[in-house]
């Protein structure tokens, strides 16, 4: 009691009051605003049928928009999916009578990090969700993170604490189809599927991932196993390392050993060499094939002969269809190049840990590329024992 009066000993006794009156009208013009809102909320109810149907209408809207509708998160050593913060922005955009917010409510240096609040109110059922989350504010060495870092951090945990609030507070039933329709529209077809993992591949390699890596963490063995489903879950990946780039080492754990590290670096610059030269092989041939069917068309037709002409033709024709048909065959067979050749695409195979067996289709039915294939993967499997020795 005492302690009280030795606090107020002194002070104005209006200049108490008029601060006791202030907040006390701060808070009533709070609750009156609220109040208003509930209020207004009720009068107008939200037609559920019409909110589902403009959120499933915009999640699906394109196959670009529909690829930013979910993301990914690294579980016991896999990604998992689940839908992102661009879905949830649809849905309390087109969920009526409601109130969103987030913040961040602590900053934690000692033990490393930051921890955001996120806040949804349905007023029409007068329903309040409180969700937080935390991130990690420290770097690979264990130091805390500058102050602009902290702030980039502290905006992708208020993200993720306002997603988790509107996927609370909003009915699942009213939002799922919307997220089913978004993967379904972003798995595309099987005719595609070669192509997007391709790039899918290349995308990362350009990251400075490798292959092994995103294999492992896929649970594939190679590419050739990467299907629709993983497909997504790389799409996913991308939507998170986007908005958390800490997040790629999370995903793809780096090599455990200096020499490990170091072959997979020259496998990973093999295979963009190995991607570039397959895209530039289709592209000319590609042309090769335009150009012959614009050389057919133009061709002059061949005035009347007489039979005798027509056999002599005849055979000059198949000499020449004879000598396409060995053009045809020289320009399919496979590209035996010094940096293509089957040799070293069989080093470049096992320094990427692909196994003995898989040889590609183009090599495997030819016996002389087989055995330039296997040539070239044992070599490098002898260089590698004898570098370890």
């Amino acid at each position: 009691m005492n302690t009280n009066v030795d606090i107020y000993e002194g002070e104005d006794t209006d200049t108490l009051t008029q601060m006791d009156a202030g907040g006390s009208l701060a808070v009533q013009l709070n609750r009156a605003e609220i109040d208003q809102a509930i209020a207004t909320a009720r009068k107008f109810p939200r037609k559920l049928k019409v909110a589902a149907h403009a959120i499933t209408e915009l999640a699906t809207f394109s196959n670009k928009a529909a690829e930013t509708m979910f993301y990914a998160l690294p579980r016991s050593g896999k990604p998992i999916l689940g839908p992102s913060v661009r879905l949830a922005e649809i849905v309390v955009q087109n969920y009526p009578n409601s109130r969103v917010g987030a913040r961040v409510v602590h900053v934690d240096r000692v033990e490393g990090f930051v921890e955001a609040e996120g806040v949804f109110h349905d007023l029409e059922n007068n329903v309040q969700i409180v969700k937080r989350t935390k991130r990690s504010i420290l770097n690979k060495r264990g130091e805390v993170f500058n102050a602009d870092m902290i702030n980039v951090t502290g905006n992708a945990a208020c993200s993720i604490a306002l997603r988790n609030a509107i996927f609370a507070g909003v009915p699942k039933v009213l939002w799922d189809t919307a997220y089913e329709n978004a993967l379904a529209a972003s798995r595309g077809d099987l005719k595609t599927l070669t192509e997007r993992r391709e790039v899918a591949i290349k995308y990362f390699l350009g990251m400075g991932v490798t292959e092994d890596q995103i294999f492992a963490s896929l649970e594939v063995k190679s590419i050739d196993e990467v299907t629709e489903e993983e497909l997504l879950l790389l799409r996913g990946i991308v939507n998170t390392v986007k908005d958390t780039p800490s997040m790629l080492e999370k995903f793809f754990p780096p090599m455990k050993s200096a020499k490990a590290a170091a072959n997979a670096a020259r496998g990973t610059a093999s295979r963009l060499e190995e991607l570039a030269q397959e895209h530039e092989a289709e592209t000319q041939k590609a042309q090769t094939s335009q150009k012959q069917a614009q050389d057919a068309k133009s061709e002059p037709e061949q005035p009347n002969t007489t039979e005798g002409e027509k056999d002599a033709q005849g055979s000059a024709d198949g000499g020449d269809e004879g000598k396409q048909e060995e053009q045809g065959q020289s320009e399919q067979k496979p590209d035996t190049s010094e940096k293509r050749s089957p040799y070293n695409r069989g080093k470049t195979a096992f320094r990427r840990n692909s196994p003995r067996t898989a040889v590609p289709p183009d090599v495997k039915d030819d016996a002389e590329l087989l055995a330039q294939w296997q040539q070239g993967y044992d070599d490098a499997k002898a260089e590698a024992e004898n570098d370890e020795q």
